[in-house]
Formats: C-alpha cells, sequence, structure tokens
C-alpha cells in the first residue's frame, strides 16, 4: 500500500496489526516442501508474532500474538514454558473468550511433559508424577468452572487418564514396601487410590493390598472394613474369595480370643 506524502511524494505504508498476524499465523501453519513434506519453524513464528504485540501492543491481534506464541512453544516442546505463557495470559486476559483452551493447553503441557522425561515415551511409575497431578488440577478445573466448554469433555477424560497414571504410580511403590514387609509405608500409598482414586484400573488391587496389609499388622477391625467394601465393590472380583477367606479367618480369630 502507498500513500502521498505532504510534498507529494509516495511513502510506503507497512502492514497492518492484521496483515501481520495472518502472516505469522502462515508461519506457525508452516509449509511443504516440494509441495509434500511440511516444514515449521515454531521460533520464526514466535518471534512474528512477537512483532504484533512490539508494534500494535494496544490491538486484538496483539492479544491473540501472545496465545499464539504461547501456542508455537507448546508445538516446540518446550512444555513447562509453554504452560508459563499460558499462565501469563490466563493472568492478563482473565475474561478472554479462550480462556477454557489456555486450562486445557495448561493441563496437556504438564502430561505431555511428564511423558517426555520417560526416554522410552511412556510414564516412569517408579518416578515421582508431579506434572501429571498438575494436570489434573487444570483438567478438574476447566470441567467445573466451564462444563459447558468444548474442550470440557476432552479434559474429562484426560482426567481420567491422569489419575490411573497416578493410581498406577501410588501401587508401585505400595508393591515396592509391601514386598519388603513394610506395611506402615505401604498403607498409606494403597488408602490414597481407595480415597481419592476409586473409578481407576487398579482400585481393585489397592483394596486388596491395603486390607492385606491391614491384616499383617493385626489391625482387624481396618482390614475387615477394607475387605467388606472390597467385596461389595467386586462381587465376582479377582480377590473376592480370597477377601472372603481373610474376614472368615479375622472372625475365627476374634472368636478364639474371647
Amino acid at each position: 500500500m502507498v500513500i502521498l506524502s505532504c510534498s507529494g511524494a509516495q511513502v510506503k505504508k507497512g502492514p497492518d496489526a492484521k496483515q501481520l498476524y495472518d502472516e505469522a499465523n502462515k508461519e506457525l501453519e508452516g509449509r511443504k516442501l516440494f509441495w509434500l513434506i511440511p516444514v515449521k519453524d515454531y521460533q520464526a513464528a514466535i518471534e512474528s508474532f512477537q512483532k504484533v504485540i512490539d508494534q500494535y501492543p494496544y490491538s486484538q491481534w496483539a492479544i491473540l500474538a501472545e496465545l499464539k506464541i504461547a501456542d508455537a512453544t507448546f508445538l516446540k516442546g518446550d512444555y513447562l514454558e509453554a504452560v508459563s505463557l499460558y499462565k501469563e495470559f490466563q493472568k492478563r486476559h482473565p475474561t478472554n473468550e479462550n480462556i477454557p483452551y489456555v486450562i486445557f493447553q495448561m493441563g496437556l503441557s504438564y502430561l505431555n511433559y511428564q511423558d517426555d522425561l520417560s526416554i522410552f515415551g511412556g510414564i516412569p511409575y517408579d518416578k515421582d508424577l508431579i506434572a501429571v497431578e498438575n494436570a489434573i488440577v487444570e483438567f478438574v478445573y476447566l470441567t467445573d468452572y466451564y462444563p459447558t466448554s468444548p474442550y470440557a469433555e476432552e479434559a474429562k477424560e484426560k482426567t481420567v487418564i491422569c489419575k490411573n497414571l497416578v493410581a498406577k504410580h501410588e501401587l508401585y511403590v505400595g508393591d515396592f514396601y509391601f514386598s519388603r514387609n513394610k506395611y506402615q509405608s505401604a498403607i498409606p500409598r494403597y488408602r490414597r487410590i481407595v480415597e481419592e482414586f476409586p473409578g481407576t484400573l487398579v482400585f481393585e488391587r489397592a483394596l486388596y493390598d491395603l486390607g492385606r496389609c491391614y491384616v499383617n499388622i493385626n489391625e482387624s477391625s481396618n482390614a475387615r472394613e477394607i475387605l467388606t467394601r472390597l467385596i461389595e465393590s467386586f462381587p465376582q472380583g479377582t480377590y473376592t474369595s480370597e477377601a472372603r477367606r481373610m474376614i472368615a479367618s479375622i472372625s475365627s480369630q476374634a472368636d478364639k480370643d474371647l
């Protein structure tokens, strides 16, 4: 675009905010090499979006550019930095319509970061899963405060995945202590699964092992309570017959002690 100066000379006008934003967005979307191979330069996209912010700081495009920088950082695989950028966006623009998306992306960033900690691409159950627990916080917050958001349903699904991961980790640690007869140390791990993650895949196992811990330390009342819950929750379960046998043994021992 050109405009005339007061002297009549032509002066070239630079791109406006939307043009800069659209150009940056094209860089984020990438291009195809030889029309086949996708090529993306996320750092270049970040720098281009930053130009929008620097040159038009009070425009709506600057706000969107902030979010796009966080997205590009996420796509680069810098997940903790992405969390920081999403949090900053949430803090600066708490009523923005994209906040549900921002919260979802924070949860996803935490989850992806935890997955990256394993060189084999899986979740290392023998390591602390702090990032996964942070992901749960974000996903639950999203479903609680933005239940009609288009991201709410997927957030629920991710919450289930994350809770199963944490529960498996707690089971792993509990089993470690149990195998070494350190029942007092195993109990909090199994109990956390029972109390906080009752719908997870390892819930039945956790009830059974918690009951066995109480039996082994002669806490008959707690053992009976947990084993009864196991039977009621899983009447045809893997450990139900053994749970009934243990309760019968507890009752028999109680009769002998009278």
